[in-house]
């Protein structure tokens, strides 16, 4: 008798053409992948490859990115029932802190949980899809990391820059389409610093955002607090739940202040730690029917809800990455030496 593992093989029969060569990495004993560390993969890997991180019940190390890779898991919240048939295997890839360094120009990393701090130390770096501990533009010495993308992620602690000495910009970033419980402190180098915040939803009661030469456009604040640097970014089409006075927000530009928080989205207590019964982490953000944020925004003349799951790229439930995931898999525990054929039942989606 032997046990048959063939969830993966089929998982990975049905996933999207990828450009260069795909690696897979599992640390779970007893399934055989190509590495069981993300160093070694990345070590292995040429620029343009694909890894696909698969879900563990045991975290990942980070490591360095010094060429241009696509890293993918399988999504976030994948057990949670309200988010409905995610994937089979509900377990996250875990993974610590990613540097991308210089040489990985063009990164992109999805449907990864990324429970530590991500330095963004190079341009066009694509994260998406991702719960992200903490985004830090740039750290070090004489940082570029221009056009970074930040995009239906859940953003959970900061979003910073911290160089050093030299020079340094981080300009043109895009962060969009997210949820946030994240403060904002560029206060280490404002002047080169600028960011284009689209569509978000700032969740978290009271937060400071310390920046300039940033736009705000379509998001959803709760209680945002911009002190002195309110009337140095511009702001329109904004869903705010304090008063002009307490967040030092300029009127104008079709910006909604003292709305109730509470008339915003589906639950009138949504709480990203511990969201009500019912909600998941993530959907429990989605607009409610008479919400004010309906037709609040603007994209280029066209009309559009505010908040995460508003304009061309709404966020993505579970974080799920855009390839096939298989959510139903029914397959013989174990098969005898020299059965020629199985019964394999799957259910798969894309996203």
């Amino acid at each position: 008798m032997k046990k048959l593992y063939v969830l993966l093989v089929v998982l990975f029969a049905l996933i999207f053409h990828a450009d260069g060569k795909v690696w897979r990495v599992n640390n779970t004993i007893g399934l055989q992948a190509d590495f069981t560390t993300i160093s070694d993969a990345v070590s292995a890997a040429a620029a343009g490859d694909t890894i696909y991180i698969e879900g563990s019940a045991t975290s990942y190390t980070g490591t360095t990115i010094n060429k241009k890779l696509t890293i993918i898991g399988p999504g976030i919240y994948l057990g949670d029932p309200n988010n409905g048939n995610r994937q089979w295997n509900v377990n996250v890839a875990t993974v610590g802190h990613f540097v991308f360094a210089p040489g990985s120009t063009g990164s992109k990393c999805a449907g990864l949980y990324m429970n530590s701090y991500q330095y963004l130390n190079e341009q066009k770096i694509t994260i998406e899809r991702c719960f992200v501990e903490q985004i830090v533009f740039a750290n070090g010495n004489n940082i570029n990391c221009d056009h970074d993308t930040i995009r239906q992620c859940v953003i959970y602690s900061a979003i910073v820059c911290q160089p050093n000495t030299g020079t340094f910009s981080a300009q043109g970033e895009m962060v969009y389409n997210n949820i946030i419980s994240a403060g904002i402190d560029f206060s280490k180098n404002m002047a080169n610093t600028s960011v284009y915040f689209i569509n978000n939803d700032f969740v978290a009661n009271a937060n400071s955002y310390r920046c300039q030469n940033c736009v705000f456009q379509n998001n959803i604040f709760y209680n945002p607090f911009f002190s002195d640097y309110g009337s140095s970014n511009y702001f329109a089409n904004n869903i705010i739940t304090s008063s002009t006075d307490a967040s030092k927000i300029a009127t104008g530009n079709n910006n909604l202040f003292s709305v109730g928080w509470a008339t915003i989205f589906a639950t009138s207590t949504p709480n990203i730690s511990t969201p009500p019964s019912g909600f998941s982490h993530d959907g429990q953000f989605i607009l409610a029917g008479s919400s004010p944020a309906i037709g609040a925004g603007s994209i280029n003349g066209t009309t559009v809800d505010c908040g995460a799951f508003g304009g061309p790229a709404p966020y993505i439930l579970s974080g799920m990455p855009n390839i096939p995931s298989i959510y139903a898999l029914s397959v013989p525990a174990q098969v005898n030496n020299g059965t020629q054929t199985i019964d394999i039942s799957l259910s798969a989606a894309a996203h």
